[in-house]
């Protein structure tokens, strides 16, 4: 996976590498332990457009009060950084539909390119929609990536 890119979900801009991204959640000081607000952003030294892409150097969301928690992109790659999320996820430490999302990001080839197009490439007929939207087989992505090249 070291020539995968991924999409920013605070800037929208690429992660160019692993070493450059940060996934994150947070869990607010002032209810039940309920995490929340999963995401991929790039690590602060290297967010590209001179501010920080993490939630710990947003002042809207660090003054409301939470715990922040986080762990370098590398740590979710490969079989182990898997088993990682799946630890998280059966254990209630992630929020599930969040890190389901990010284990497709992750882990499914093209599924990263591909998942901002899915629903334009069900409208205009490229694919159908056969599946809970989310789950996509790779014949599917592999077609919404060709319709998105064009």
């Amino acid at each position: 996976m070291e020539n995968q890119t991924w999409i920013c979900d605070n800037c929208g801009l690429p992660i160019e590498n692993a070493e450059h991204g940060w996934v994150e959640w947070y869990v607010m000081d002032t209810e039940p332990f309920t995490p929340k607000g999963l995401r991929l952003v790039h690590h602060r030294t290297a967010s590209p457009y001179g501010g920080s892409c993490q939630y710990a150097d947003n002042a809207e969301i660090t003054n409301q009060g939470f715990r922040e928690n986080h762990q370098p992109l590398r740590v979710f790659l490969g079989v182990d950084g898997l088993m990682f999320l799946l630890f998280h996820i059966a254990d209630d430490l992630m929020p599930k539909d969040e890190a389901l999302e990010l284990i497709k990001r992750l882990h499914i080839p093209g599924y990263e390119q591909a998942r901002l197009h899915f629903e334009r490439a069900i409208s205009e007929g490229v694919i159908e929609q056969q599946h809970p939207p989310g789950y996509y087989n790779q014949s599917e992505i592999e077609a919404v990536l060709r319709f998105c090249a064009q």
